[in-house]
């Protein structure tokens, strides 16, 4: 294959961010299309990295990302309550938002412990949040910043990160449950310490109906690391801003055209 600029990564990741949400908004029955989507947030996380690796100015990105997020906000909602009436999370620019923080605040900690928790910080507040990919998004952000030059520990480091973070959610719903598969979006947990005390803690949560099937899919977006191997450090034709609009844009697209087709 031919070597990749930043911005063929780009219109990569663009386009399999249009096939994820062809998928989820007309298509939900045909798996592949969501199977390819999973490449779009790895090559998004790292096209962050490069950014902190090479921009003169963070802050400009950090406040160009944040205004974006707020934009598509509401057509991020609008789209994915056309699945889900009762959907909530914020949009994935406020993840990047978040990894490119925890960048910049690591870059001027004093110490590794505190840039440590500076990250762990990033991680939490995404989950808390509740942002597209949340802890995982800022985690795999991170750790493609520190390791920008050095290909193999990225891939290694990048596949523990998505598989042990969509693995390990799967054990813990098994554990609690004792199924693969929730029957409905509220499951119940039982948490019942030893029997010398009387207390049984019981806790709903809301689980989405195809929570096994797409953690399991989710570390195949670690194919996009191919894409990424043959990157050339030349950034291609630019056109920033277009990258920017097309998100909120084409979200609303799809939510415009779900409700007149």
């Amino acid at each position: 294959m031919r070597p990749m600029t930043t911005f063929h990564i780009k219109l990569i990741a663009i386009m399999s961010m249009v096939i994820d949400h062809l998928g989820l908004v007309f298509f939900p029955h045909i798996l592949w299309l969501r199977i390819i989507g999973r490449l779009a947030f790895p090559l998004f996380a790292w096209l962050i990295a490069n950014g902190a690796y090479h921009s003169y100015n963070v802050k400009i990105y950090l406040a160009r990302l944040f205004v974006f997020a707020l934009l598509a906000q509401v057509p991020f909602i609008v789209v994915n309550r056309l699945i889900n009436p009762s959907f909530w999370a914020l949009n994935v620019l406020f993840t990047l938002f978040l990894g490119l923080a925890a960048i910049e605040l690591m870059k001027k900690a004093r110490s590794r412990s505190i840039a440590v928790s500076i990250v762990i910080a990033s991680a939490v507040l995404a989950q808390v949040l509740s942002t597209d990919y949340g802890a995982l998004g800022v985690f795999a952000i991170v750790i493609f910043y520190l390791c920008f030059e050095d290909l193999k520990k990225m891939i290694i480091l990048q596949i523990c990160l998505f598989t042990l973070l969509s693995i390990i959610p799967i054990l813990i719903f098994i554990a609690f449950t004792g199924t693969l598969s929730p029957a409905a979006a509220i499951t119940s947990f039982n948490l019942c310490p030893p029997t010398w005390i009387s207390v049984c803690l019981k806790v709903s949560a809301a689980i989405p109906p195809d929570f096994v099937i797409f953690n399991l899919i989710e570390p195949l977006g670690l194919i996009s690391l191919c894409f990424i191997a043959l990157y050339d450090e030349q950034e291609g034709r630019k056109m920033k801003y277009f990258f920017y609009w097309f998100y909120p844009v084409h979200l609303l697209i799809l939510y415009l055209l779900k409700l007149f087709i």
